[in-house]
């Protein structure tokens, strides 16, 4: 997944990350040259690569998919099951499977669910502290309170850390399948004319013969003329790249379209006519 300086700078990021990212790439003003997130990710760590996602264009899916990946590490923290419903209607919503309104519906149950929690979290809290002050009255029981904090926050950075590393390893997973399907999808590109050659050979509905501007059907062309030696006079007229099988114009047909002010819609508009089916 990429995006750009250019890019990054409309969502207006913290100063500090700007300069650390610029002199990492050597640069002193912003640009539309491919910024990989990756590069990113190596520059300034994983907060600065996820602040950076809202930059990107054109991969919403795989993006709303990680953030539900990340949360679902966690969920089984959540005890709400509004909050878990959220998750699967995300999921559903990038996969084309939810709509917009499904999606705020569960968003703003979600929010509601976070308020209830964070309501609950602050009463538990009150109750601990009071319990904590009764508690730690005595100078032995405020040394063991101070060893328990500690050993608390040691593990809530540990645990914090592990999930650090994970998310890190499956944004470099993601970006590295965006990147590859792009890929294929360039390397398995072919447009017409630059891969005729690489078809098979299709026999022309006519020509152009520009001697005498008027058009001629394959049949009289090899009649009347040496395609190989008259090459020079005659322009080749194709429905279509030879990927499929086609229905190309009659003389008669022929001869009305090139009757038209705009030769070339006129023949375009008769063949879209005959082809409709196999379009």
């Amino acid at each position: 997944m990429k995006t750009t300086l250019n890019q990054i700078r409309e969502k207006s990021p913290c100063a500090d990350g700007w300069k650390k990212l610029l002199a990492h790439l050597g640069k002193t003003t912003a640009d539309d040259e491919a910024l990989s997130i990756i590069t990113i990710l190596d520059s300034n760590g994983l907060d600065d690569a996820l602040w950076c996602l809202q930059a990107v264009e054109g991969h919403d899916r795989e993006i709303r998919l990680y953030a539900v990946w990340c949360a679902r590490q966690v969920q089984h923290l959540m005890t709400d099951k509004r909050s878990l419903d959220a998750l699967d209607v995300a999921e559903r919503f990038a996969n084309g499977l939810a709509t917009v309104k499904e999606l705020d519906a569960a968003w703003d149950a979600a929010g509601d669910a976070a308020g209830d929690a964070a309501g609950d979290a602050a009463r538990a809290a009150a109750r601990a502290a009071a319990r904590a002050a009764a508690r730690d009255a005595a100078r032995d029981a405020a040394a063991r309170a101070a060893a328990g904090a500690a050993a608390r926050d040691a593990a809530r950075d540990a645990a914090v850390a592990a999930a650090g590393d994970a998310q890190e390893k499956q944004l470099r997973k993601v970006c590295a399948e965006v990147d590859a399907a792009i890929d294929t999808s360039q390397s398995h590109a072919c447009t017409w004319p630059a891969c005729k050659s690489e078809m098979v050979e299709q026999e022309p509905f006519g020509y152009w013969f520009n001697n005498k501007q008027h058009f001629i059907n394959s049949k009289k062309a090899k009649i009347y003329f040496d395609a190989t030696e008259r090459a020079e006079l005659l322009q080749p007229l194709y429905t279509s790249p030879p990927a499929r099988a086609w229905v190309g114009l009659t003389e008669d047909e022929a001869h009305v379209c090139f009757k038209s002010a705009n030769v070339w819609h006129a023949v375009e508009a008769k063949l879209k006519e005959k082809n409709h089916d196999l379009t």
